[in-house]
């Protein structure tokens, strides 16, 4: 099967810039908004503007890789290989929502910690839970075009 490598490229680079523009929508808001907030909502966006750091950081490291690759690997193993990420951040991304849940939980019996464990756990849940809707829909979008492509090309050597 064929996949052609600049729909690689562009995929995985509109990834990249969809995990980039929220990370500077989170640090934005987060940045900005938890000086003008207290309690759990100023933990929330503090947690926020946290992983909007990171996302960043990620994002940046991810865009450089992808718009400086100059080994002519073949565009279905490159695929592979960013198939295999997505499955690993899945999996991360599904860590932080047990871990949100966690510091949700841990919020009800902090007594006086309450507000900053619990704004914490909305901001992890709220990270991970976008964070897996990138992932899965980058994923479906790969596996859609790889049949998409697939199809094609029955069609031309059938016809």
């Amino acid at each position: 099967m064929t996949i052609p490598s600049d729909y690689v490229q562009r995929h995985i680079l509109r990834h990249t810039y969809a995990l980039i523009a929220w990370a500077i929508l989170n640090l934005t808001v987060g940045g900005v908004g938890m000086f003008f907030s207290a309690g759990l909502l100023h933990h929330f966006l503090h947690m926020n503007a946290a992983w909007g750091s990171v996302n960043l950081v990620v994002g940046l490291i991810l865009w450089y890789s992808t718009t400086q690759t100059t080994t002519p690997g073949s565009a279905l193993s490159r695929s592979r290989q960013f198939r295999k990420v997505l499955l690993i951040n899945i999996f991360l991304d599904s860590t932080y929502l047990m871990a949100g849940l966690w510091l949700l939980k841990k919020g009800t019996l902090a007594g006086e910690y309450a507000a900053y464990f619990t704004g914490f756990g909305y901001s992890v849940l709220l990270q991970g839970a976008v964070l897996l809707l990138f992932d899965l829909l980058s994923i479906h979008l790969l596996h859609r075009h790889k049949n998409v492509r697939s199809q094609e090309r029955q069609v031309a050597e059938a016809g």
